[in-house]
């Protein structure tokens, strides 16, 4: 068979490019015609054709002496002893058709889209590469690759990589020969990063890794195994997914569930049992403590025989024999042998004294803040309420509001302000001020009459201004912004938007498409069709206006390069025949140092090389060799049909390889090769690497080539990174079989579910359960996905956290972050402030410190305080009765807690002593006393002293004694006649008047004689007898007769006994004694109240002079957020602030808009502790 060789060159008008006739070619009756070439020993490839290597139509026509078919073009080189050209398929008309490449002497490509380069190199399978001497893939060897000299490929899917290296499996990469005949049996892999994905190859550094860990697991195992016994016969079963079960018997059968000890069961979902022969089988429930069991969805029972009822949802019993019955839904019974049986209540006894105490008493309480907090002894001792003072301030208010219109205004969102007849703010943080004004919406503002406000966060200010989009803005008189323009701002009287982020700017104004700025009303009749906008500055960035001063000097420019162009013109007329390509296009060339050959090739970057039809090299120093190969990173190379190499430094070989813009330096061999990472190595055909700095050899998914491939004749790894054998690993199996057969001693007491492995990083630490973490020392992490972080933290529960000292988190999603916290309960939470802090029940929280949380949902914001709520009531309880609660000691110093009936009777012990018809109403609340006093009422205590008061200093002034009178006397007379006779009265003793006595009626007691005025009765202190004017009337009262002639008798007061008696000395100061007593009492028990009442209003007074101090700090804050960013030049501008007064701070954050050089809208808030504030604000100037 002679050799193939080159008859003719010749210009090939059809195809447009240089072509190749061979002496084998018939032209109708031409013989063979051989061309030798002598004298050229040396082996360069010389390009004997167009280098098109694209997919054209036959040659139509040939100007030469010969005829030539042939539907590709081929390469061919010459040497002096063997002319060869790249191997032909015969198309049976006489023409040839190229499939492949070969570059160097003596090559053998036979398959379709193959590639052999080097001396005798073969690639006889489809898509196959062979590069290097001798190197070869069988025919059977589709997608192979051979590199290295006498490499050999004859697996499909497979790399034989290093000189000598053999694959004959399929989807294989190997580096050795196997036998070392070839070249070495085993190589070592080196430089081997870490491996991450499942079939990622793994460096020694890792299997020392694994190895140790063995090792420290034997031991482990070994320890427990001797330290640790689970007795019973039953083995522990966790069927459901990420679920632990350990303990004889112990079963978890739903998802993320933990049964730990002897017949525990959890089995619904996130349920965890504690316990012997704890049960919780409600969906969230928690159980701890022997026989505990928790039925009700949510529910936690602590202690032995606790028990939560099915219905009871989030109920919470704490305590041996504690319950929760079916209708104590998010309750809680606090103690041994409490009962909940009612909702949203805390029991802290039985009731009936059955199963534990009745009732008990809760000490150590502390004074109550909120409206909903318990109180305690020291604040039920005195509670006086007045709203007079109050009344007077609304009654001066009343007249200052004024709102004209027949409409009312109306307030239906939170936080929300509406003034003006009519006027809605519907939306929550809404206002709306002006008659039937609207703010519907979220954040919306409107004002002005009839301004409507329909989006959220929108703003329309102005008469019948129209704001429906979110985010819109209209100002001005019957501005509108359209619900489809989002973010849209019309400025001006009738400026209309309705396009995206689009602004009307000026009266009239329209702007309907996205993203524009309109100044005029487009047709001239809202308001002007056009406007100019004068005095803009020159353009700078890409997306800025330019000035006519900016276009008057481009369009010089333009005509200079017109100029340029019509030279160079006439300079590529002169040289266009010169040069001239095969196919549809022109190859080109505009980077210095370049080449490019092939219809339509380019090579744009300096330094560059494109050879083959539409191959095209566009960066610095690329080189892009093929069909349709395409290398557009800095220094790339892009060898075969289809190849792409877009990084920097990128290598791709073989057809449709793929170098991503990403993975720099990254290479790609083979064909449908795909590289992406970093520094990365796509082996094989089909392979991919999407990682930075790994070598694939396989395509993970198994589309475009094997998914994987075993790398083969692998010697022992030595290094850290140097990849290991099956030997190795053998090995290391060998030893984790010897772990487990320790751990088959103990595995049917533990079953974990789940993906993830427990770990343990810290010293005395245990963790249990699918991806568990006990990373604090001496803590202990038991179910899936749980973690204890911190020192002597413990955590039990799916998902739950335990990060603060010695913290503890028990139930699924539990979170105990404080340092000395609890956490019981699903979802439950102690935040890092709350130090100390106990959350009891599903979803219960704490936020201060030393604080408890008990019951499902509730939660505690401030320090040492235990609430029994939400406060709110959103999702839980807002408050919860205590009941059962015992009677609390009373005395000054005593803290304990007051039950309703110590209340009751306290009440009604003051109504008691209050007397004038106090008493304690149906409610609780005291009814008030009204007193009686000479025929006038008085309704507190205060008015009927007063009153009292005045009556007894009467009585003083008219019973006053002036005690003047000569001392020595013993004796008085007393003498009466009637009228007309003639009476003498000597005085000649002194008689001592108990004073506060009374005698009669506007009596006065002189020296020793008292006169009767209105009876005219006269007693003298010589006698004891009594005459009236007209008779005179002797009444026994005791006396002794001194004289019987002139009827003298010593009076000696006897104790009266009727009501016409006088009365004696002793019953006289005993009667005052007892009204002094019981005015003292009185006074005291006001004075109580008082002392309370004032210990009230300083408590209210101080709340409220914080208030003030926070309200002076936010407008502070304020103040100094709107300064600063109205300081900026920018046409959007943050500022923030930071205000102090007394102690309290505040922080304040605003945004503002310069819509033009005259206008801006600010908008800012301001919050200090639990108050804040929001602010909205335009500003104009001309």
């Amino acid at each position: 068979m002679k050799e193939n060789q080159i008859y003719r060159k010749f210009w090939n008008l059809s195809l447009g490019s240089w072509s190749v006739a061979s002496h084998m070619t018939n032209d109708g009756g031409c013989s063979d015609v051989v061309l030798r070439h002598s004298g050229v020993r040396n082996r360069s490839l010389v390009l004997a054709i167009g280098l098109a290597l694209t997919s054209v139509t036959h040659a139509q026509s040939v100007k030469g002496p010969a005829m030539v078919t042939a539907s590709k073009v081929m390469v061919a080189h010459v040497d002096s002893q063997v002319n060869r050209t790249a191997d032909r398929i015969p198309t049976g008309d006489g023409s040839e058709l190229m499939t492949h490449m070969a570059l160097d002497w003596k090559f053998f490509p036979f398959g379709n889209n193959s590639i052999a380069i080097g001396y005798l190199s073969k690639a006889f399978a489809p898509n196959a590469i062979a590069l290097g001497y001798n190197s070869s893939v069988t025919q059977s060897a589709n997608n192979g690759v051979a590199l290295g000299s006498n490499s050999t490929v004859s697996g499909v899917n497979s790399v034989a990589l290093g000189a000598g290296s053999i694959a004959s499996e399929p989807n294989v990469v190997s580096v050795g020969g196997g036998d070392g005949v070839t070249g070495s049996a085993v190589r070592r892999i080196v430089n081997v990063g870490d491996g991450i994905g499942n079939n990622d190859a793994v460096n020694k550094s890792q299997l020392d890794g694994v190895t140790a860990s063995v090792n420290d697991v034997a031991a482990s195992v070994k320890t427990i195994a001797l330290t640790n016994q689970v007795t019973g016969s039953s083995v522990a079963s966790a069927s459901g997914k990420e679920s632990t079960a350990i303990g004889s018997g112990a079963q978890a059968v739903a998802d993320n569930t933990a049964a730990f000890g002897g017949r525990a069961i959890a089995n619904a979902v996130g349920a965890s049992a504690l316990g012997f022969d704890s049960h919780a089988k409600g969906i969230n429930s928690t159980t701890v403590g022997t026989q505990s069991v928790s039925l009700g969805q949510g529910g936690v029972s602590l202690g032995y025989n606790s028990f939560v009822g099915e219905g009871s949802f989030n109920g919470l019993a704490l305590g041996s024999n504690s319950l929760v019955l079916l209708q104590g839904v998010d309750s809680v019974a606090l103690g041994s042998g409490s009962m909940a049986s009612e909702p949203n209540v805390v029991s802290v006894g039985s009731g009936d004294g059955l199963r534990g105490p009745a009732v008990r008493r809760i000490v150590n309480v502390d004074d109550g803040i909120g409206n909903n907090d318990a109180v305690n002894k020291s604040q039920l001792d005195g509670v006086t309420a007045s709203v007079n003072d109050v009344a007077a301030s609304v009654k001066n208010i009343a007249g200052a509001i004024q709102v004209t219109g027949s409409g009312v205004a109306s307030v239906s969102g939170q936080d929300s302000t509406a003034a003006g007849a009519s006027a809605q703010a519907a939306g929550d943080s809404s206002v709306a001020l002006g008659a039937r004004s609207r703010a519907n919406a979220i954040g919306s503002s409107a004002l002005g009459v009839d301004g409507h406000a329909f989006g959220a966060n929108s703003t329309a200010l102005g008469g019948q201004s129209t704001a429906i989009s979110e985010g819109g803005t209209s100002l001005g008189y019957n501005s509108f912004v359209a619900q489809s323009a989002t973010s849209g701002i019309a400025l001006g009287s009738n400026a209309i938007v309705s396009g995206v982020n689009s602004v009307a700017l000026g009266a009239g104004s329209i702007a309907s498409e996205l993203n524009v700025v309109s100044v005029g009303g487009g047709d001239g009749v809202t308001g002007p069709a056009v406007r100019r906008i004068v005095n803009v500055g020159d353009g700078i960035g890409n997306n800025d206006a330019v000035n006519k001063s900016q276009l008057d000097g481009v369009t010089a420019s333009v005509n200079d390069v017109t100029a340029s162009v019509n030279d160079v013109a006439a300079s590529v007329k002169n040289i266009a025949g010169a040069i001239q390509v095969t196919g549809s296009g022109v190859a080109s060339v505009s980077g210095q140092d370049s080449t490019a050959a092939g219809a339509s090739a380019q090579a744009a970057g300096d330094s560059s090389v494109a050879l083959g039809a539409r191959s095209r090299a566009n960066a610095l120093g690329s080189s892009a060799l093929g069909v349709d190969g395409h290398a557009f990173g800095a220094n790339s190379t892009a060898l075969g049909g289809q190849s792409t190499a877009i990084s920097e430094g990128g290598t791709s070989l073989g057809y449709n390889s793929f170098v991503a813009q990403s993975a720099t330096n990254g290479i790609a061999l083979g064909s449908n090769a795909i590289v992406s990472g970093v520094n990365s190595v796509a082996l094989g055909a089909g392979s991919m690497a999407s990682e930075p700095n790994v070598v694939s050899v396989g395509g993970g998914d198994g589309v475009t080539g094997p998914a994987v491939r075993r790398i083969v004749n692998v010697g022992d790894g030595i290094g850290n990174n140097d990849a290991v054998n099956k030997s190795q690993l053998d090995g290391v199996t060998a030893s984790v079989n010897d772990v487990a057969a320790s751990v088959k001693n103990i595995a049917g007491a533990i079953q974990v579910t789940g993906s993830g492995v427990a770990s343990v990083s810290r010293k005395d630490s245990t963790a249990a359960g699918a991806s568990a973490q006990a990373a604090g020392d001496s803590s202990v992490a038991l179910g899936a996905r749980a973690t204890a972080n911190a020192i002597g933290s413990i955590v039990l529960g799916v998902d739950s956290r335990a990060r603060g000292v010695n913290s503890t988190a028990l139930g699924r999603q539990s979170n105990a972050i404080g340092d000395g916290s609890v956490s019981l309960g699903f979802n439950s939470f102690v935040r890092q402030s709350g130090e100390h802090g106990v959350a009891l029940g599903a979803d219960a929280g704490v936020s201060g410190k030393n604080s408890i949380a008990l019951g499902y949902g509730s939660r505690t914001y401030e320090a040492d305080v235990l609430s029994i709520g939400s406060g709110n009531g959103r999702g839980a309880p807002a408050t919860r009765r205590i009941v059962n609660v015992s009677s609390g000691n009373l005395s000054q110093v005593s803290t304990d807690a007051v039950n309703g009936g110590q209340l009751f009777q306290t009440l009604s012990s003051m109504a008691s002593i209050l007397g004038g018809g106090a008493a304690v109403g149906a409610q609780g609340v005291l009814v008030a006393p009204v007193y009686q006093i000479q025929g006038s009422s008085y309704g507190s205590v205060g008015a009927a002293l007063k009153a009292l008061d005045g009556k007894v200093t009467d009585i003083d002034h008219r019973v006053n004694v002036n005690s003047n009178l000569a001392a020595g006397a013993a004796a008085s007379t007393l003498s009466a006649s009637k009228p007309g006779a003639t009476s003498s009265t000597e005085v000649v003793g002194v008689a001592k008047l108990v004073s506060g006595a009374a005698l009669s009626d506007s009596s006065v007691a002189a020296n020793a004689q008292v006169l009767s005025k209105e009876n005219g009765v006269s007693i003298s202190a010589t006698g004891s007898s009594a005459q009236s004017r007209d008779e005179v009337q002797t009444s026994s009262v005791g006396t002794d007769s001194l004289d019987s002639s002139l009827n003298a008798r010593q009076a000696t007061m006897a104790v009266g006994a009727l009501v016409t008696q006088g009365v004696s000395k002793t019953q006289l100061d005993n009667s005052m004694a007892a009204a002094n007593s019981y005015t003292d009492a009185r006074f005291s028990a006001l004075n109580d109240s008082f002392e309370s009442l004032r210990s009230d209003v300083n408590g209210q007074m101080r709340r409220q002079d914080r208030r003030i101090s926070r309200q002076g700090a936010m407008g502070a804050a304020m103040l100094n957020m709107a300064t600063s960013a109205a300081g900026i030049h920018t046409p959007n501008r943050v500022g923030a602030g930071v205000g102090f007064q007394n102690g309290q701070a505040a922080l304040s954050l605003g945004y503002q808009r310069a819509i033009s050089d005259r206008s801006t809208v600010t908008i800012g808030g301001a919050f200090s502790s639990s108050d804040s504030s929001v602010g909205i604000g335009a500003g104009f100037g001309w």
